[in-house]
């Protein structure tokens, strides 16, 4: 009997009386009001239901009275003589059973788990029944041996995943942040039983050490993560800490999980890895690097504009035909968004390598999403499925894709904007997009949206900003800013404007139309004319050598350009990115190579021709190359180079443009690109500038 003592209660009143009572009659009875108990009986009629047969009639005028067969009756009243009341609601204990049998390896009694939940054994045996699917889901299974008690059988990776799941389900993104950012230890916090419990599995002080490391690390070290990815990394470090001291140890990781993680991410995994282990005298393995650097990889950028879409030009074409079949279902033309596109590549490259790999995928807003956009929800589902049969793509995934494409359906039918709102969102690159796209639906007065970090916010001036939205608590004054929900409730509509109105923040005119300031649109100019600049056909290339020989032959070329400082750094960035010798691109012999590097002054694109084509043994490639498409770009490139060099590699895509550079002069090509990007400058101005 899975019931609160406040449901107890009614449930005894109702048993005990043999005729209708009234709701005022229990509230009085009970202590509580009469909305107190409608509450409560919502949750005492399922459980009746589910497990007696029994139902709650409600008669007009005369009140309540509980119905079933005698048998079933005569059973519940047995039941709730015979457990123990808990104060503790179902979901709540089941948690907390949960973390029980994730905290040890050893068998646990039954009665020593209900003793430490102050329950029944009956009540903890129809916990289990409930929960044994969800351990399935997570690949762990649950058994009850004869003598020795009930054991939780599994890898200790999902066991880790599993714990960091419910304690992100415990805490929520908003219980983090204040643990993190509270001085005062478990034992001082207002916390309930199953915070405690949740605390002294996966103790506070780690789970703190855990993000100070993190927040030690330089920003050009840790990439920009979405804050609900950094917060869900910092119970990641805590956990593997925790378990690590406790003898518990990964296995190494098989195939091309450990090997698909790059240099990168391995320096960054080290580094976290490092800070927290030798804190608490816990020896690394390669394992425990693996892990961290295998959620890295997974993870959530929090904003467009840091990676080169040539880093995963091999995925556009799926990103584009998902584009095209759901323009065509939704009868809107979605091809032309930029920021659709960027947005929806640089969320799909982690979230196939999670699906992938099984890791795990949530989304808070789920049932919102499916609530606000079933029609959009349905036909991405269809068309998702159709197109990645071999993905088993989850809800929760789905989700994620309809907040891109609704925030692209709602950018169409936007209305005219006089307010600047800067927008701090934690789920990533789609939250962003979809509360930004809600804001000009729902406060159509906003003019212009841009998303920031949330490590950014504590030092930006807030000049020239009308309002600042966030949907996570920031270290600031509570009247400088407004906290809302990422789909924007009512309640958070009503506060924006109350702020905006309190403010007496003038509307702009309506004529205004400037999009872009002055000086932005003269420095997108001047860097473009620079990059066009920057394009070069070399003819007098040399085939024929090993793989890494080769490609020193074209640092070394690059080097006399005058756009290298350093040929060795240049050439391992290069090294490491080429690991996987390159793209040919589609109905060509062009291999598409790229990289960034500090040593590189300049973006530019070189077009290399050979006489003969390139040979290595065994041949890594379709074809044999004729032509190198080599694109090089500082590490920290401007957001306007980085849009010209996004544009430039989309267009490797079509076999006319690889056509042009297998044979056109260096003239023409210059002359295409200037008249293609010229083109399209209106379109990067307004995703880099318009920044969501």
């Amino acid at each position: 009997m899975n019931l609160t003592i406040r449901q107890r209660k009614i449930l005894q009143i109702l048993i005990d009386e043999e005729r209708e009572v009234t709701l005022s009659h229990i509230a009085d009875r009970i202590d509580v009001s009469i909305k107190t108990v409608h509450r409560e009986l919502i949750q005492l009629s399922r459980s009746l239901e589910r497990d007696y047969r029994l139902h709650i009639q409600a008669r007009p005028g005369l009140g309540l009275r509980l119905l079933g067969e005698k048998k079933s009756l005569q059973q519940c009243r047995q039941d709730l003589k015979d457990t123990v009341p808990s104060d503790t609601a179902p979901e709540e204990r089941q948690r907390m059973l949960r973390l029980l049998l994730l905290e040890t390896e050893e068998p646990v009694k039954l009665s020593a788990l209900a003793e430490e939940l102050y329950t029944s054994v009956s009540v903890v045996r129809h916990d289990l029944d409930i929960l044994q699917s969800w351990f399935t889901l997570q690949q762990l299974q649950l058994t009850l041996r004869k003598g020795m008690g009930l054991k939780l059988d599994g890898s200790e990776a999902k066991k880790r995943e599993a714990l960091v799941l419910l304690l992100w389900e415990q805490f929520g993104e908003t219980g983090l942040i204040n643990l993190l950012r509270s001085d005062s230890d478990s034992t001082a916090l207002c916390l309930d039983e199953s915070d405690l419990l949740a605390l002294r599995i996966i103790p506070l002080h780690y789970i703190r050490y855990a993000e100070h490391i993190l927040a030690g690390l330089s920003r050009d070290l840790l990439p920009d993560l979405a804050p609900q990815d950094y917060l869900q990394l910092v119970l990641v470090l805590a956990v593997a800490a925790v378990r690590k001291r406790s003898g518990y140890s990964l296995s190494q990781l098989e195939g091309d999980l450990g090997a698909s993680v790059d240099i990168e991410l391995r320096r960054i995994a080290r580094a976290a890895v490092s800070g927290i282990f030798s804190h608490f005298s816990i020896p690394e393995d390669e394992a425990e690097l693996q892990a961290i650097a295998r959620f890295l990889k997974g993870a959530r950028p929090e904003r467009l504009g840091k990676e080169l879409l040539a880093d995963n030009l091999q995925m556009l074409p799926e990103i584009s035909l998902l584009i095209q079949k759901c323009s065509a279902e939704l009868g809107q033309d979605l091809n032309s968004d930029r920021l659709l596109r960027d947005g929806l590549l640089a969320h799909w490259v982690p979230a196939v390598y999670r699906l992938r790999h099984r890791l795990p995928i949530q989304n808070p807003l789920l049932s919102r999403i499916k609530q606000d956009y079933g029609l959009l929800f349905r036909v991405i589902n269809k068309i998702v499925q159709e197109l990645f049969p071999d993905l088993s793509v989850p809800e929760d995934e789905i989700g994620y894709l309809v907040l891109h494409f609704g925030s692209a359906l709602s950018r169409i039918e936007r209305e005219r904007r006089r307010y600047r709102a800067l927008v701090v969102c934690s789920a990533g690159i789609g939250t962003a997009n979809m509360l930004a796209s809600r804001l000009r639906e729902r406060v159509p007065e906003i003019e212009l949206v841009v998303n920031v970090s949330w490590f950014d916010i504590q030092n930006m001036s807030l000049d020239g900003w009308d309002i600042l939205i966030s949907t996570i608590p920031l270290p600031l004054s509570q009247d400088s800013y407004v906290l809302v929900d990422p789909l924007l409730s009512d309640e958070g509509v009503q506060k924006i404007r109350f702020l905006l109105n309190s403010k007496g923040i003038p509307q702009q005119p309506e004529g205004r139309t400037e999009a872009v300031p002055a000086s932005h649109q003269y420095k997108e100019e001047h860097n473009l004319t620079k990059l066009i600049e920057h394009i070069f056909v070399i003819t007098s290339c040399r085939s024929g050598m090993g793989w890494e020989e080769f490609l020193a032959s074209l640092i070394q070329t690059c080097a006399g350009l005058g756009f290298v400082s350093d040929q060795q750094a240049a050439l391992n960035a290069l090294v490491q990115r080429a690991s996987d010798f390159g793209m040919v691109l589609p109905e060509s012999r062009c291999l598409f190579l790229h990289a960034r590097s500090s040593a590189i002054l300049v973006p530019f694109f070189t077009i290399h021709r050979f006489s003969q084509p390139l040979a290595l043994e065994p041949t890594p490639w379709p074809v044999q190359p004729t032509t190198v498409l080599l694109m090089l770009a500082p590490q920290n490139i401007e957001d306007q180079d980085l849009a010209l060099l996004n544009e430039i590699s989309v267009s490797l895509l079509d076999p006319e443009v690889l056509v042009r550079l297998e044979t056109g002069t260096e003239q023409d090509i210059r002359r295409f690109y200037k008249q293609l990007l010229d083109t399209d400058q209106g379109g990067i101005h307004h995703v880099r500038h318009h920044a969501y």
